[in-house]
């Protein structure tokens, strides 16, 4: 893979660690933490179920 690819992969990954980080702090200060942790559990849970369903690779 090229080097731009992975550069380009990288932001997209920071980027969305920032925005869920801060939608998640939001969260937290709306309601409790405990919801806050119940939603990154969540998402969690959700990132995981693409991952289950893909192929092993042989």
């Amino acid at each position: 893979m090229r080097a731009t690819v992975q550069s380009f992969l990288a932001q997209a990954e920071y980027l969305g660690e920032i925005s869920l980080g801060i939608a998640l702090g939001n969260l937290a200060q709306a309601t409790s933490i405990s919801v806050a942790m119940l939603g990154s559990c969540a998402l969690v849970a959700y990132a995981g179920v693409p991952r289950m369903r893909s192929p092993v690779p042989g």
